[in-house]
């Protein structure tokens, strides 16, 4: 019964190791792209949508509707308006809304990995999608093109996390960081 004993002892700290493992491995990060304001993943928006309240006099109003509703019954002036999407579509009638929108005295600040040909052709922008072929790189090292912002060492990104780039701009009109 002694050699019964034995071997109790050593599934229990096995476990035991194996626990205190567990307990001490990092986190897995998520990087699913819910651009969500509730989430604090590396593509939730937590933090953007809850600084947002410093930035601003006014609480941030959440808003699921089009761009054209938004901006076609807004009279006043001095707004920001914020979009974050994966994708941006927009119309024609939905662009002439938005310019009317801004030249009232507001912003507009739109941020999202792919744009509607026709909102790329009216503010003169294009927008390339990058396919890495090179499977063995697990990470892509990248830096601001601007001297005011560059670093020396370049950002190191997780393979796929950054995949596209404004590879055309109207350079009279836009600041290259």
């Amino acid at each position: 019964m002694k050699w019964l004993r034995g071997y109790i002892v050593i599934i229990v700290l096995i476990i035991c190791a194996y626990l205190y493992a567990e307990y001490k491995r990092p986190p897995v990060i998520d990087w699913t792209p819910t651009l969500s304001y509730t989430d604090k993943i590396p593509y939730g928006t937590y933090i953007i949508y809850n600084q947002l309240k410093e930035l601003f006099a006014e609480k941030p109003e959440l808003l699921r509707m089009p761009v054209y509703d938004k901006v076609n019954n807004s009279k006043d002036s001095g707004e920001v308006y914020i979009l974050v999407a994966g994708e941006i579509s927009t119309s024609a009638t939905d662009e002439k809304e938005l310019f009317n929108y801004i030249s009232r005295g507001n912003t507009a600040f739109m941020a999202a990995e792919n744009f509607s040909r026709s909102l790329q052709d009216t503010l003169n922008f294009k927008v390339k999608s990058v396919f890495y072929t090179d499977m063995d790189n697990d990470s892509v090292s990248l830096n601001l093109v601007n001297p005011n912002f560059g670093k020396e060492v370049a950002y190191q990104m997780q393979k796929h996390t950054v995949d596209g780039y404004f590879s055309e701009f109207d350079s009279a009109k836009t600041t290259v960081l």
